[in-house]
């Protein structure tokens, strides 16, 4: 998924969906960057920032 955040800059996140053995109901998605790409280093810097302005 790409998209643009108005702090961070362009994004691209994988979708990754965990589902439990044996419970075709329940999935638990997360949204998540690779490791040193740009878009991590855009997270990192955007929750440094947040924690910095508290």
């Amino acid at each position: 998924m790409r998209l643009q955040h108005e702090l961070a800059g362009p994004l691209e996140l994988n979708l990754e969906v965990l589902r439990p053995d044996g419970d075709a109901d329940v999935a638990f998605a997360g949204y998540t960057a690779i490791p040193g790409s740009p878009t991590d280093v855009a997270l990192r810097d955007l929750a440094a920032t947040a924690l910095t302005n508290r």
